[in-house]
Order: structure tokens, then sequence, then C-alpha cells
């Protein structure tokens, strides 16, 4: 499966995108910096730097390479009415 973690920098989105990529999908991690891109990249996820505020930094890769699956667990809930 591909799959698309929001929110993949941090504790919980780390471990179920971690977890996904060791059970052998294809996982694209949400991250908000370039810095935290390093942590996904030892877990074999590939990091997507962008801004939920900001869906066309995400959204291309979101729909186009990770179709099967899209888990969102954002620590920051101010985006969402």
């Amino acid at each position: 499966m591909k799959i698309f973690v929001a929110g993949a920098a941090g504790y919980i989105g780390h471990a179920v995108a971690a977890a996904c990529s060791q059970a052998g999908h294809d996982v694209f991690g949400l991250v908000r910096s370039k810095e935290k891109a390093p942590k996904l990249e030892a877990s074999e996820v590939e990091p997507i730097i962008g801004h939920l505020e900001e869906p066309s930094s995400y959204a291309p890769i979101a729909t186009e390479h990770a179709q099967d699956f899209i888990f969102q667990n954002p620590g920051d809930q101010s985006a969402f009415p």
C-alpha cells in the first residue's frame, strides 16, 4: 500500500509511519521542516516538507503517490474548525 502520514515526526505519527514502512508499505510523511526529515529517512519513510495550513505544499503527493491510505495525526489541531 501507499500511505501518507500527516504529523509523521511526532510521537504517534512516527510510530505509525515506521511500522507501516517496516511492514513493506511505501510511506510518505508530512513534516514542517527539513530538519525533521532525517528522522523519517532513518525509518525508510519519504519525508514531504509542508504544512497542514498550506495544502498546496502536500496535496499533490498525498493524492498522487499515497492513494491507498491517509493517516492524519497532527499535533496542532488549529487547522481544523
